[in-house]
């Protein structure tokens, strides 16, 4: 079955808003039926001696559990292969345990699946994993998202060159308007040059396009949940951003251009995008957590 090329698909910067309709659907249709068509027959977790373990790390919920196998097989389809892929999923959510076949089918080739008990909602792609491998690089990918095979290898590039910084496929860019105030969320820029050639702590990477944290390098007050629900429970992007500003954490992105992503049909039902960007969710999550540390404004000069 052939798959697209990625020179195929359409930049991130061009704006046709019906045509870019058409091209998502027709990009989407032709990647899944790519997907559906590849089988494994051996593992396919990486075999090689590295300097530093790698994890794939994603979650979903009962909404989308049906087509994650999507983003789990284009995963697996990386030219640079993980040490372990990790669903991670709420006991809560899946009391019998049960998971879809097309899911249950991939652990025999390197999908791992394991059950936390509570629901920390997306925050799991990361909670977990940086618990449970704090001495590997932890890469976090969304559920709903078919991914080109070369995400990974950009990533990795970038981390050799950067390995004391956070590196994103995909970042928005934090500015300030001429009062000193953060401008709305719809307008942070997810092309630019800044963050390209050099690490900055204007960028907010986005955890689910493809981002890859150094071992050890998100601080202590991430795992805070009761601040985290307090503050940031729906907008783990920001969350993650917060401590990082805390800290001094930079990020740098792979490239200032990338291919969109091809989603899967379960992202149209349902979808914290939909709170956070069409009901201004995130732009309120930005007020409370600059509120509570006003500090971090000096930081985005």
């Amino acid at each position: 079955m052939f798959r697209l090329p990625e020179w195929a698909k359409k930049r991130e910067e061009l704006k046709l808003p019906y045509i870019e309709r058409v091209w998502r659907k027709a990009f989407a249709k032709s990647e899944k039926k790519y997907i559906d068509s590849v089988s494994f027959s051996e593992s396919v977790l990486n075999t090689e001696k590295r300097g530093e373990r790698v994890v794939f790390s994603l979650t979903s919920f009962p909404d989308r559990i049906d087509g994650v196998h999507y983003a789990v097989k284009s995963l697996m389809l990386q030219s640079f292969k993980a040490d372990e892929i990790i669903l991670w999923l709420s006991a809560e959510q899946f009391p019998d345990g049960k998971i879809p076949e097309s899911l249950s089918s991939l652990e025999k080739y390197g999908l791992t699946v394991r059950f936390r008990e509570g629901d920390l909602k997306s925050h799991k792609k990361y909670f977990y994993a940086f618990k449970e491998f704090p001495d590997c690089v932890i890469i976090t990918f969304d559920d709903d998202i078919i991914y080109g095979r070369d995400v990974v290898k950009r990533l990795w590039k970038k981390h050799l060159q950067f390995p004391e910084s956070i590196v994103a496929d995909s970042a928005r860019l934090m500015e300030l308007d001429s009062d000193g105030n953060v401008i709305p969320y719809i307008k942070w820029k997810r092309v630019s040059s800044v963050g390209v050639n050099e690490p900055s702590l204007k960028l907010m990477a986005l955890t689910g396009s493809g981002c890859l944290y150094p071992p050890g390098i998100m601080p202590e007050s991430t795992f805070d949940i009761g601040l985290c629900r307090e503050l940031a429970f729906s907008a783990d992007d920001l969350w993650m951003k917060y401590n990082e500003l805390l800290y001094g954490i930079p990020v740098i992105k792979a490239y200032k251009n990338h291919r969109i992503f091809i989603t899967a049909d379960c992202a149209e039902r349902a979808s914290l995008s939909n709170i956070n960007w069409d009901e201004g969710g995130n732009d309120k999550t930005v007020k409370k957590l600059f509120s509570r540390s006003p500090e971090l404004i000096e930081k985005l000069k």
